[in-house]
């Protein structure tokens, strides 16, 4: 996807509709997804491990779709950020039951130490309370996330005095 994301022009309502199809299917099709990995070569490494939790996995997309929203709305033009942050929506909403779906999204999930200064760097107009409460957010929902895949897969590299 990443190689035609200049050349796409989706509309906001597009967009939408996406997130939301792609949330129904990632949460609810996980056993189609499934079945199109075993059509790979790593489909024994994925049967040997559990999907993930529906009600945890669905309360970290209501975050994630959230802040998406937010950002769609706020946002006056659609530019090569945005997109990159779609992108990073549409597959966590398709893999967040996925077993290991995070090492994948890692790659899109690094862009947002990125994209969330930027976007509140766009939020020129509006007033400096939002822009506070925004920055309370992010800091908040970044905390949670680190929180919840803290040790994530057995990988834990080190710990620090902050844990």
């Amino acid at each position: 996807p990443m190689l035609f994301l200049n050349k796409m022009n989706l509309s906001k309502f597009n967009m939408q509709l996406i997130v939301l199809c792609s949330m129904v299917v990632g949460l609810f099709g996980v056993e189609y997804i499934l079945y199109f990995v075993t059509l790979t070569s790593y489909s024994e490494y994925i049967y040997e491990y559990q999907i993930g939790n529906f009600i945890g996995n669905a309360f970290i997309l209501l975050v994630y779709n959230f802040i998406f929203f937010i950002v769609l709305f706020s946002m006056r033009d659609q530019n090569i950020n945005l997109k990159i942050f779609f992108i990073f929506i549409v597959l966590l909403n398709l893999m967040v039951r996925f077993p290991f779906g995070n090492r994948i999204l890692m790659y899109f999930s690094i862009y947002q130490i990125i994209f969330y200064p930027y976007f509140i760097s766009q939020l020129k107009f509006i007033s400096v309370d939002f822009r506070i409460a925004c920055y309370i957010f992010f800091i908040l929902c970044a905390y949670f996330i680190f929180m919840i895949n803290i040790g994530s897969g057995g990988i834990f590299p080190y710990t620090n005095i902050l844990l």
